[in-house]
């Protein structure tokens, strides 16, 4: 929605676009598929895993206009290396051409996924605006009344697009939802999972499946039991074919290991697939994954607009 026209305004403008949002995977999931259709050059991201020569190259070319579109972070905003050199692109052209916020319900502090750098870098921007000319826009799956009001309370003009307030519903009418009662051991639930999955039949050629966790400890867990029934499953049953196909996914993995589940997951090429992933909701913000056919929730997240964004 907002690739193409920074893009292509930015042929005759010239000016940066920086795309302001929360994950480091979703941002590198972007850059790539832009790359592979011809924007090898104009489109980075910066995020803080990347090598300081890298980071240091990607200032360059900043300050020499070379990029149009710029991923980042919303802690980005403290580094003073880069306000520096965004000052300079600033100067240079006069403005920006837009600051996209992805994932905007993180700028509320009614949203589920609350950051308070998000506001910091709503801020920052409104700043610069008193002496540059630039362009807000705002993207969400999931903005409640609330969390509209929240933002009107620092950007009082913004026009909503989409769905009314009325009409906001985040659950699209092709997907389904049902709920299953199930004892509270955690064993009953795997069970469950494992009578879910023989049930629908899942094609898990075709099909993945995420199943949200609340901790990490739940999540490395419930890949472990899932694991161990895949193993021990018939050989005709659909989790047989699951077997070192099952992982987990959560904030406390290292950066390279996040990498690799994730394009895992994503079934990137040349790479050997999961079918089924054990994550908290630190996974699944905005990931351009199209075979994600299933979601289950290990258990109910403690609010409802967590529900709301995982689903």
């Amino acid at each position: 929605l907002f690739q193409g026209p920074a893009l292509c305004r930015a042929i005759t403008s010239h000016k940066l676009t920086l795309v302001v949002t929360p994950l480091r995977a979703l941002m590198q999931d972007q850059v790539e598929e832009l790359q592979s259709k011809g924007f090898v050059s104009n489109v980075d991201y910066l995020s803080g895993d990347r090598m300081l020569a890298e980071t240091q190259q990607i200032y360059r070319r900043i300050q020499s206009g070379e990029i149009a579109l710029l991923y980042i972070t919303p802690e980005r905003f403290r580094v003073r290396s880069f306000m520096d050199v965004l000052y300079q692109r600033l100067r240079m052209d006069g403005g920006l051409e837009y600051v996209v916020f992805d994932e905007a319900h993180c700028i509320s502090q009614w949203g589920q996924d609350f950051r308070p750098d998000y506001r910091n870098a709503v801020l920052k921007c409104k700043e610069l605006r008193e002496n540059y000319d630039l362009m807000f826009a705002m993207f969400s799956a999931t903005v409640t009344s609330q969390v509209e009001a929240d933002i009107r309370s620092f950007l009082p003009e913004i026009q909503r697009l989409g769905q009314s307030e009325e009409e906001y519903n985040p659950i699209r009418q092709h997907i389904g939802i049902e709920f299953n009662l199930v004892a509270h051991e955690d064993s009953a639930r795997i069970a469950e999972i494992e009578a879910f999955i023989e049930k629908q039949k899942i094609d898990f050629a075709k099909s993945c499946m995420i199943i949200f966790c609340r901790t990490h400890r739940q999540c490395e867990e419930t890949a472990d039991l899932l694991s161990q029934l895949a193993q021990a499953a018939a050989p005709n049953s659909v989790l047989s074919k699951c077997v070192d196909k099952i992982g987990f996914y959560h904030a406390g993995l290292d950066a390279d290991l996040r990498n690799d589940v994730y394009e895992q997951f994503k079934r990137t090429k040349g790479v050997e697939p999961l079918y089924i992933l054990c994550a908290t909701k630190a996974f699944g913000m905005g990931m351009d994954i199209p075979n994600v056919h299933y979601v289950v929730h290990f258990n109910p997240p403690s609010v409802l607009e967590d529900y709301l964004q995982e689903v």
